[in-house]
């Protein structure tokens, strides 16, 4: 009986922590922060799944609301920068905050695999209700909304 309960604890504790909420503020954040509500964060680089500093890390299943500002461009890109190829099994959302038109310059998304020729990684982004002032280029990937 107590293992079931556990069992059955660390499982819920899991499901909590999988689809975070996190928050973006290009005007007021501070990437320090801890990417509440109360506390967002400034910049892209510290909302992306590969961010490799301290704190809490953006996961598959999460959401990144994003409050009015200017974020530049969004990239993920395998071929320059990153160290690997991303096969995402859940999506990972960046939308507009309620209220909020956050704007980006571009979204640049290229999951192509340059080390071992095995093909193409699976991005799973989704990006809603956010204004887009550039190109979206979409190279080498799968799953995009």
């Amino acid at each position: 009986m107590l293992l079931t309960a556990a069992l059955l604890s660390v499982s819920f504790a899991q499901q909590a922590a999988y689809g975070a909420t996190y928050y973006l503020d290009a005007t007021n954040g501070d990437d320090s922060g801890a990417g509440t509500s109360d506390a967002p964060w400034r910049t892209l680089a510290r909302a992306y799944t590969w961010y490799s500093g301290t704190g809490a890390k953006v996961r598959e299943g999460d959401t990144v609301l994003l409050r009015n500002g200017q974020y530049g461009q969004f990239k993920e890109d395998t071929n320059s920068g990153q160290a690997y190829l991303l096969y995402r099994n859940g999506w990972v959302t960046y939308k507009a905050d309620a209220g909020h038109n956050p704007v980006l310059n571009g979204i640049f998304i290229q999951n192509l695999d340059k080390w071992n020729g095995q093909g193409n990684g699976t991005s799973r982004l989704r990006f809603e209700g956010l204004r887009i002032e550039a190109a979206v280029t979409i190279k080498h990937t799968t799953a995009m909304e």
